[in-house]
């Protein structure tokens, strides 16, 4: 199964990408830092106006924002791919939805070790 990128991950990608803080996308945008962050976290989704200035300083359309078009499936298919962010922690694991959102869990050694051990009888696949 292949699961896309939302619009939340695609915007923290992006701004990640150009080596920007939350808070100075924000400047740049004439945004609150509150809100990048809600969008990044898919808390909040930003109106037309924004979209078309999101778009516009990245360089990309808004269909590219919302994960549609070739260029943009094939970069983000995977989100695993995506770098995780350097606080994560030992033992936290992101479980990722189909819609893009994630939700971390803190869990202990011994749900580690059961969580390994189910990956491993997980068969190989393609699409």
């Amino acid at each position: 199964m292949l699961f896309m990128a939302s619009f939340n991950v695609i915007l923290r990608h992006l701004r990640q990408q150009h080596k920007l803080t939350q808070k100075q996308l924000a400047a740049k945008l004439g945004l609150s830092y509150s809100a990048i962050s809600m969008y990044e976290r898919g808390q909040r989704e930003p109106d037309f106006a924004t979209l078309e200035s999101i778009a516009e300083y990245f360089n990309v359309t808004i269909s590219y924002l919302y994960g549609k078009g070739p260029e943009v499936q094939s970069r983000y298919a995977f989100q695993s791919e995506l770098p995780l962010p350097e606080t994560t922690r030992h033992n936290t694991v992101r479980i990722i939805g189909r819609d893009g959102s994630y939700q971390e869990r803190q869990l202990t050694d011994e749900q580690m070790d059961a969580l390994r051990k189910m990956i491993k009888l997980l068969p190989d696949f393609e699409d």
